[in-house]
């Protein structure tokens, strides 16, 4: 992150559509950093369902991690986890396009926290959620690729 920014992470409730998640950067002023993504903010990187994001990490080589859920096609809340580049974009040399929407088991699952261990790999919290309304806490480690 260049220094005298920031990022955030955010679920944009776009009127008349679905919440969407959103990583940002700002600057100094707090005013959005245009020359991330597109008017300083990446939205809605999966499946444009809905969703939003909740956690976010940097890699020792300056990209970002960013976790979440987003909703499938049948409206079923996934784990999202997405990787932006410095610029803003989604990283292609991570899952061949920048993002992943997982299930554990094929339950809901939500992701609420990231941390990316000194080898790459990216591990991921959260929790799932059958269909007897049951919760149960996930941990997902993935590799930076």
């Amino acid at each position: 992150v260049p220094h005298g920014t920031g990022l955030l992470l955010a679920e944009d409730p776009i009127v008349g559509s679905a919440p969407q998640f959103v990583v940002a950067r700002i600057g100094p002023s707090g005013a959005p950093d245009a020359s991330f993504g597109v008017g300083g903010r990446l939205v809605d990187p999966f499946s444009g369902n809905g969703g939003g994001a909740s956690a976010l990490a940097l890699t020792g080589s300056g990209k970002i991690v960013a976790v979440g859920v987003a909703r499938d096609a049948l409206q079923r809340s996934r784990m999202a986890i997405a990787r932006v580049t410095a610029a803003g974009q989604l990283d292609p040399t991570f899952s061949t396009d920048g993002n992943v929407m997982t299930s554990v088991a094929g339950d809901e699952a939500f992701a609420t926290s990231v941390a990316i261990q000194s080898t790459g790999r990216i591990v991921v919290g959260g929790w799932a959620r059958n269909a007897a309304n049951r919760r149960r806490a996930v941990l997902l480690g993935i590799r930076d690729n």
